[in-house]
């Protein structure tokens, strides 16, 4: 069940984590890349027990996320994720409508997010996560710091909500970004 845990963690996170801020809106301006930091629950929806039981749910913790990435912890999720020595998730904010997430800070393998920032820093961002054979949605809300004065992401925060019927996983992650993020032209 923990290795169920951690790979559909980590899925989110990969799927949530990319669509997170975008400066200036749209993606004409530059790209700004946040490591991201994870912690919730996951659901094994795959079990089924009488109605009303309650179903396998385990912890998800960032330390865990990051051993199954880097190969440490054998875990199924190991067959559906882009597996990274560095074992954290990043988010690449290209504007204030389109976020992509990935295991990597090299911009490999991107999960796109879509969706919309206002004016006050609030988002609502989904995407598809696609491999192999794990399909899965994810959805994002929470909330983008700018500097003061622009539309320039400072630091973003919010809950990830994943689901994936292939996998039989659903998961509820809160995330933030951590340090200062990378500036890509």
């Amino acid at each position: 069940m923990n290795r169920r845990l951690v790979t559909v963690s980590a899925a989110l996170a990969a799927t949530v984590s990319f669509p997170i801020l975008l400066a200036l809106g749209g993606t004409t301006g530059p790209t700004y890349v946040f490591e991201l930091s994870m912690k919730g629950k996951t659901w094994n929806t795959a079990v089924v027990l009488n109605p009303g039981v309650k179903p396998p749910i385990g912890k998800v913790k960032n330390k865990d996320i990051a051993a199954v990435l880097k190969g440490e912890l054998p875990d199924f999720a190991a067959d559906y994720l882009d597996l990274d020595a560095g074992g954290k998730f990043y988010l690449y904010y290209d504007g204030k409508s389109s976020w992509r997430v990935a295991t990597n800070p090299n911009g490999d393998d991107l999960t796109t997010l879509d969706g919309q920032v206002a004016n006050d820093g609030q988002f609502w961002m989904a995407g598809r996560y696609d491999m192999f054979l794990a399909d899965a949605d994810a959805f994002a809300q929470g909330k983008v710091t700018f500097e003061k004065g622009t539309f320039t992401p400072k630091k973003v925060k919010g809950k990830l909500h994943f689901v994936s019927a292939t996998l039989g996983t659903g998961m509820t992650l809160s995330f933030k970004t951590v340090g200062k993020p990378t500036v890509l032209p």
